[in-house]
């Protein structure tokens, strides 16, 4: 019997399509919160101590006065070495500058891209939700980096908000340097519901499947799995880090689902201000499955923030 031929690989340029549409899917099916934050908020933009009034010209400014370590960065791949490495503090510079610049995206048009799918404008729905992310694409430009969005997270009644948290990928055309940084836009102050996930730090075992079934936080847990499904973040990623990867290596296989795409290795992990969302259960989980050629997992917090304190460490020795 012959056996039938298997799909061509799908180029970077399809995939990203691909992950557009089902974004646009996932955001037809959401329900749209009307209530914006205050004026003055500015949409919950964190603060960026250079003085100006403007984010986005605070994160160009920061560009350019840091672009040879931000360079230097990017060659690296953003990675520091394997598990056990000393920070590499331009590393993480770099993975900060990330962290603020997806507070960028105009929620408006994202509203409006949604809106748009609904109505089966799909020409209008591609077009704002690609100019929602026009001033980080500016910015990433600036570091010699790519973007693209890949999905929203949602409260635990699949609610969407203003300058709500969501899942997106900075990734690099570099054919010596190929990488992906996944990057998740954290809480909007402005927000009620953000501000509810994370004070709602009462322990829930996971689904089997989810974070290793393991004991997490219950306002995260809910916020990021129960709505939807489960893998969307995970499978988006995969999805673009595969076609990277083969986009420079000219070279493809057969792969596993639930495993890293072909040829390539799960590096650092950074979170920048965030509350105590894993236990030792899932601390010691994480690191067994991860395996002894990743990199490392680095926790950063201002310690004046209120937000890296929770829940309270004297509750949970």
């Amino acid at each position: 019997m012959e056996l039938p031929l298997p799909a061509p690989p799908i180029t970077l340029h399809q995939a990203k399509q691909n992950i557009v549409v089902r974004h646009l899917e996932q955001l037809s099916h959401m329900k749209m919160n009307d209530e914006k934050p205050p004026p003055e908020s500015d949409s919950g933009i964190p603060n960026i101590p250079l003085g100006s009034e403007s984010p986005y010209d605070d994160l160009v400014q920061w560009s350019k006065e840091s672009a040879p370590q931000i360079q230097k960065a990017v060659k690296n791949r953003a990675f520091g070495g394997p598990d056990g490495s000393d920070i590499q503090w331009i590393n993480a510079l770099y993975c900060l500058m990330e962290s603020a610049t997806v507070y960028l995206r105009d929620s408006e048009k994202v509203k409006e891209a949604a809106e748009a799918y609904k109505r089966e404008d799909f020409e209008s729905a591609f077009k704002l939700l690609s100019e929602s992310t026009k001033q980080i694409e500016e910015i990433a430009a600036l570091w010699g980096m790519k973007f693209q969005l890949l999905c929203d997270l949602v409260d635990g009644e699949g609610s969407w908000f203003w300058s709500g948290p969501y899942c997106s990928a900075f990734y690099s055309e570099d054919p010596d340097a190929p990488f992906v940084g996944v990057v998740f836009k954290g809480t909007n102050p402005w927000n009620l519901g953000d501000i509810l996930v994370d004070v709602n730090t009462s322990v829930i075992q996971a689904e089997q499947g989810i974070v290793y079934n393991t004991h997490v936080s219950n306002g995260v847990y809910k916020g990021m799995f129960m709505e939807f499904d489960p893998g969307r973040a995970y499978a988006t990623a995969r999805t673009l880090a595969r076609r990277v990867v083969l986009q420079h290596l000219l070279h493809t296989q057969f792969t596993v689902p639930g495993v890293l795409p072909p040829l390539s290795v799960l590096g650092d992990l950074y979170t920048f201000g965030c509350p105590r969302i894993g236990y030792k259960h899932f601390a010691e989980a994480m690191k067994d499955n991860l395996g002894p050629h990743t990199g490392s997992a680095r926790r950063i917090a201002n310690a004046d923030d209120l937000v890296p304190q929770v829940p309270p460490v004297v509750l949970f020795p």
